[in-house]
């Protein structure tokens, strides 16, 4: 797998010469996993029943983990080259939801946190 480079922001990253800079295999797997991750439902218009429900799952005053994960775990399971999740956490510090997520993938292990 080869990609467009972004940063911690999702922007693209350039390269002194301008160019913009790729990622490839296990890096572009992790990063399209977590763009995956990231993609909250409905904001495809070309595949709106798909992404994270963040508003009703996340984003609520009682959070939903389990509804959350498993959501979460068929989205990275979506992810081109992915062939298995070895392990997801998910937990709230505060007003914050995170995870940590191994991932098995054509390249070899990935871990991703989100």
């Amino acid at each position: 797998m080869i990609s467009f480079q972004t940063d911690e922001n999702n922007d693209f990253v350039t390269l002194p010469n301008g160019n913009l800079a790729m990622v490839s295999d296990r890096d572009a797997v992790a990063q399209e996993a977590r763009h995956f991750a990231a993609t909250a439902r409905a904001e495809m218009i070309h595949a709106y029943d798909e992404g994270i429900p963040f508003l009703r799952e996340a984003f609520s005053k009682q959070p939903n983990l389990a509804q959350f994960e498993a959501s979460l775990r068929r989205r990275l399971l979506d992810t081109p080259d992915v062939t298995g999740i070895v392990s997801l956490t998910t937990q709230t510090e505060g007003e914050t939801l995170k995870y940590t997520a191994t991932l098995q993938t054509t390249y070899g292990t990935v871990t991703i946190n989100g």
